[in-house]
């Protein structure tokens, strides 16, 4: 079913942010099937690319696999591609736009199609807390290049280049809701429901975890 989104019967546009390890796949993945919208991740977006372009697009997995950002032109055009798939659909877009030049592009393009970005959903955490997380799911699966200098410096460069887009939406007018993601990923979900139900009208009730 179609989510009542403001704006009338065009289709909508909401954006996931949030830190690395802070949860904010999951919780996308569940608010997309709470609200009826369609989740286009850019972890999956760069493994599709891949498949479909060669070597350039395994370039892109790579560096999402090392947590590093993609070139924004690249990026842009990929999460085009993939929008022009799903015009009719209310969407969210988890993990894009990481950067204010991304942001801004994406603001010149769904502009073009009549859209435009409905809300902005940040998971926040202490920076601590997600770093010890990183630790620990690298160690679990065994990821070597996630040292604690390397997630440091990723974290750094979040505060640096993707924070700022939450101010651009802020001052664009767009509804911001910013969500404390520490605790049980059902607790969290509750946080989250609560923050995003004004702009998106009925939810379909509780969901299991």
């Amino acid at each position: 079913a179609r989510t009542e989104l403001r704006g009338g019967p065009r289709a909508g546009c909401w954006a996931a942010c949030g830190a690395r390890g802070g949860g904010k796949g999951a919780q996308a993945r569940t608010v997309s099937s709470g609200f009826g919208l369609t989740d286009l991740a850019t972890g999956e977006v760069g493994r599709g690319e891949g498949a479909e372009v060669g070597e350039g697009g395994r370039q892109v997995a790579a560096l999402m696999k090392a947590g590093q950002l993609v070139p924004d032109p690249v990026m842009v055009r990929i999460v085009s591609e993939r929008l022009a798939r799903n015009p009719d659909e209310d969407v969210l877009l988890d993990g894009f736009p990481r950067t204010v030049e991304q942001a801004r592009a994406l603001d010149e393009l769904l502009a073009s199609e009549g859209r435009r970005v409905d809300m902005v959903a940040a998971l926040t955490a202490p920076e601590d807390a997600l770093i010890d997380r990183l630790l620990h799911r690298a160690q679990v699966e065994n990821r070597a290049d996630d040292t604690r200098q390397a997630i440091e410096e990723r974290m750094h460069e979040y505060h640096q280049r993707t924070a700022p887009v939450l101010d651009h939406y802020r001052s664009a007018g767009v509804v911001v809701a910013e969500v404390d993601g520490v605790g049980d990923p059902g607790e969290v979900f509750g946080r989250v429901r609560v923050a995003v139900r004004p702009g998106a009208g009925p939810d379909r009730g509780p969901l299991s975890h």
